[in-house]
């Protein structure tokens, strides 16, 4: 077993990848990741409110309209309007000033989608965490053997308390059979639509959506702890 951290300075943070697999080589391992650097370098170029080029960035000014973008600029678009639809606007990234932005979803669609990319190239156990945008797949390899991925996780309303949860099983890889160990701990549900995050709480739910609308069964799963950095 193979097993590797890396870290992806990009969209003013750190992408911090942790993987493993029984079927890769080092080199190959090394491989896949550059795959991704090329994606999520891709998305900063493409997604950026900061950077003048980027198509957000020209639909926001009106320069160009959604049918001129990229499929992936095509695909955040929609479902952001899904995640607007099931949240009754309270997620609304048309709503803010200067235009549509998207930076409340599209961090965790992108989280996914290096997991994605990672276990088309033959990686098994994997965790993305995009400054607190978590995607997990497997479980992590310790001493030999796979066991759940553990999550800590900060309830807002006690900040300070760092808390360390196992066996909730809320986050499941339906091919490995193998939980990961999340604890969400109960919140009012006005949580959910409350300051800049309110955008990620829906984003797993969102794309769990889509992949099933697809006919797709989504393996592993997306979690959303906190944080609120943009692209």
């Amino acid at each position: 077993m193979v097993r590797k951290r890396y870290e992806i300075h990009v969209w003013g943070t750190v992408l911090f990848l942790d993987v493993g697999s029984s079927a890769l080589s080092e080199a190959a391992m090394d491989a896949a990741v550059e795959g991704v650097k090329q994606f999520v370098y891709g998305v900063d170029e493409d997604f950026s409110t900061y950077k003048d080029g980027s198509f957000v960035s020209k639909l926001r000014r009106v320069e160009i309209s959604i049918d001129e973008c990229p499929a992936d600029v095509k695909e955040v678009w929609g479902l952001c309007a899904i995640a607007r639809d099931l949240t009754d606007g309270a997620f609304d990234p048309w709503a803010v000033a200067g235009g549509f932005d998207p930076s409340g979803y599209v961090k965790g669609w992108a989280a996914d989608r290096v997991a994605q990319i990672l276990l088309a190239a033959g990686c098994e156990h994997i965790q993305v965490n995009a400054a607190g945008d978590l995607t997990l797949r497997g479980g992590i390899n310790e001493k030999g053997e796979v066991g759940p991925w553990k999550i800590g996780v900060v309830n807002p309303d006690l900040a300070e308390h760092g808390l360390h949860a196992e066996g909730s099983r809320l986050v499941r890889d339906d091919r490995y059979h193998m939980p990961a160990d999340v604890l969400v701990l109960r919140q009012r549900r006005e949580h959910a639509y409350e300051g800049h995050g309110r955008g990620h709480f829906f984003a797993g739910v969102v794309g769990g959506m889509s992949q099933r609308k697809a006919g797709e069964h989504p393996r592993g799963g997306h979690f959303k702890h906190g944080g609120a950095g943009l692209l």
